[in-house]
């Protein structure tokens, strides 16, 4: 079985050139590692469900994590993410312009309020 690493990243970048740039960098480091997205289990009904459960569930079953920043900051979903895979002693990466770093503690990362916030400000800023 194939080495699995989880792309943590904004609901926002879903489905955006700026996935694709990361998944590509992704794919350059980490060479022979399936990626798993969870963009690509939007219309997944466990995924509906479950939220962030169902996500956590995705990162257990991956042997690393890698996430970026939007807007400089670490997003609600993404910080969660991150922790539980620190937690269960996963890698974790930041993905950072054209390489990665990998962390050992998980990030300060803003109030779901603040995500929100967020993602209309990525929003309004690359249409």
């Amino acid at each position: 079985m194939n080495a699995r690493i989880y792309h943590a990243h904004a609901i926002v970048t879903y489905g955006k050139p700026i996935e694709v740039r990361e998944q590509t960098l992704i794919r350059q480091v980490f060479p022979g590692y399936e990626i798993v997205d969870p963009g690509l289990y939007e219309e997944n009904e466990e995924k509906l469900l479950g939220g962030m459960d169902y996500c956590k569930k995705l990162v257990e079953s991956c042997d690393a994590l890698a996430y970026s920043r939007i807007q400089g900051k670490v997003t609600a979903g993404v910080g969660a993410e991150v922790e539980h895979a620190l937690a269960l002693g996963k890698q974790v990466y930041e993905l950072v312009g054209n390489g990665v770093r990998q962390v050992f503690e998980p990030p300060s990362y803003v109030s779901r309020e603040e995500t929100r916030k967020l993602y209309v400000e990525w929003m309004m800023e690359n249409l």
